[in-house]
């Protein structure tokens, strides 16, 4: 009789065939199987002293991975531990007294006056510049006094510098956080804050197109102070110059100064990569062999400094320029309100934001709903002050009628149109307002508009001032487009919309922003955008 088997036995029986079951032979020992235990991480040691006593050292600390139980582990593969069994962190960074030696020079004259494998003895041991190293930057390459020699020494001590933020651990060059741990992937935000999210300042961008005399300064604009992440660049073969002193009242509008007659200390700078000191903070300057410019700095900047061109041809300079400043410092304001209109002589744009009880910038809490029409408001958040608001009709655009559906576009009466998602994410992420990373807390209908409660994790783009909770509105209550559901996290692309009559301002989303659910790929792209905005977004104009 022959025996059947069912599906299910048959997968079963295959399955434990697969299994590797100890055989139990005579003299064997299950003492050879791995024994598992539970296992967890020591308290970490005190801290090692600091390799240096001046210029940035490293100290260290360590734990081990222990077992909880009377069993012991000896195999490390099979170790439940995660992590690391060291930990670096920065000390002393304080920079050393003027006329020390360099770190490496002092590494490399420890091996002073030793004899080499051929026989000759070197007296003095120079480090070999960074710039003409090729190989690992960790690795101590050192030069004879003569520089008929050079040799490698190994590594490097912990703590030496191998670039931006980077030192040198265990002969690797390391990345350390702004916390001063090693590795930690703490970074400093756009605004300057360890850690940060972008949230306590506010980003300027702006591109100036001055016309100027030949061989004369014209002033471009007032970088505040505080201001982080400074970017200018230049097209035109004209100079960027840098100012700690502007004679504002020394100039008429539209005049340049002659350089016969400036007597005010003045940042020129000159072709090629150079490093220049202005506003209390470092500047970067970098002209490409066509001729363009760029002027970079981290910042913060501690007092004012001008931004000025130095006219050398009869051209429209084209200058842009972006930089973020604190929220709660009113330099931003006194700047755009001094440089443009004073120096050179074109419309200011400023606008003061309302208060408010939720936080600081936003609509009313009776907000009033949005109508098609006759809600004033100004692009690009620009507001002529030279002849005033109401003598500028012409400045003062409203939003005109919606085009409403025809009725072909709808399947039925009644029924909302399709919500289509709007592409082009560059396009979007240049002409909006804000762009941010968000997670929808709660929506309300408020006087016929949805009202989206949001907290914003991370901020990419923000013209405006930006709080941890803002609220987003949708116009269209009923057909909700784009569609934001409660605990969602997204990438939002919004524009501000301002009543100036009731002094109102609103961020607005609808069927046109850009919006989709957030992603790491999607973070990736907009921290690139984030670098390259300058760039990119002046491209798509």
């Amino acid at each position: 009789m022959r025996t059947s088997w069912s599906p299910s036995l048959l997968l079963a029986w295959l399955t434990i065939g697969q299994l590797d079951f100890p055989m139990c032979r005579a003299g064997s020992s299950t003492s050879s199987l791995p024994t598992f235990s539970h296992e967890t991480w020591s308290d970490w040691s005190y801290w090692s002293p600091c390799s240096r006593t001046c210029g940035g050292g490293v100290t260290t600390r360590a734990r081990s991975c222990v077992a909880r139980s009377p069993l012991t582990v000896t195999d490390s593969t099979w170790s439940n531990c995660s992590g690391t069994l060291l930990e670096h962190k920065l000390c002393n960074t304080e920079s050393c007294p003027p006329g020390s030696a360099d770190f490496t020079d002092v590494q490399c004259s420890a091996f002073n006056n030793r004899f080499m494998g051929n026989g000759r003895r070197v007296s003095k041991w120079y480090a070999v510049e960074r710039h003409t190293q090729k190989r690992n930057p960790c690795e101590l390459r050192c030069r004879s006094q003569d520089s008929t020699m050079i040799f490698s020494f190994g590594k490097m001590a912990d703590g030496t510098p191998c670039g931006r933020s980077k030192i040198c651990i265990d002969g690797r060059c390391k990345d350390a956080g702004c916390d001063g741990v090693v590795e930690s992937g703490v970074r400093f935000d756009e605004c300057g804050v360890c850690g940060g999210r972008n949230l306590s300042c506010i980003q300027v961008q702006q591109m100036s197109s001055t016309q100027g005399e030949l061989y004369k300064y014209m002033a471009v604009t007032i970088i505040p102070r505080g201001a982080t992440n400074i970017r200018v660049e230049d097209d035109s073969h004209n100079v960027l110059t840098l100012w700690d002193h502007w004679p504002s009242r020394s100039i008429a509008p539209n005049k340049g100064i002659s350089n016969k007659t400036i007597h005010w200390e003045s940042r020129k700078l000159s072709g090629g990569t150079s490093t220049i000191l202005a506003g209390g903070t470092s500047f970067t300057h970098e002209m490409a062999e066509n001729g363009s410019e760029a002027l970079t700095a981290v910042g913060p900047t501690m007092k004012p400094v001008t931004l000025a061109v130095y006219i050398v041809k009869k051209l429209n300079s084209s200058i842009r320029y972006q930089y973020w400043v604190p929220k709660e410092d009113n330099g931003l304001q006194s700047a755009l309100r001094k440089s443009p209109a004073e120096l050179v002589h074109r419309p200011t744009a400023i606008w003061q934001p309302p208060t408010a009880e939720h936080h600081y910038r936003r609509a009313r809490l009776r907000a009033g709903p949005l109508l098609d029409n006759a809600i004033p408001f100004l692009p690009n958040h620009a507001v002529d002050k030279s002849d005033g608001l109401a003598s500028q009709p012409a400045a003062r655009n409203k939003i005109g009628r919606t085009k409403h559906k025809t009725n072909k576009e709808k399947t039925k009466k009644g029924k909302c149109p399709v919500c289509h998602r709007p592409r082009n994410q560059l396009h979007h992420f240049c002409k909006s307002d804000v762009v941010i990373q968000a997670t929808v807390l709660s929506v309300e209908v408020v006087e016929g508009s949805l009202r989206y409660d949001v907290a914003i994790s991370e901020s990419y783009r923000n013209l405006l001032d930006l709080q941890q909770r803002e609220y987003l509105w949708a116009p269209d209550r009923r057909c909700a487009c784009p569609r934001l559901r409660v605990g969602r996290e997204y990438v939002v692309m919004a524009r501000e919309q301002r009543n100036f009559a009731n002094k109102e301002s609103k961020l607005v989303v609808d069927s046109k922003s850009f919006v989709r659910r957030f992603t790491d790929r999607r973070r990736r792209q907009l921290t690139r955008l984030r670098k390259l905005q300058g760039r990119k977004c002046n491209s798509t104009t």
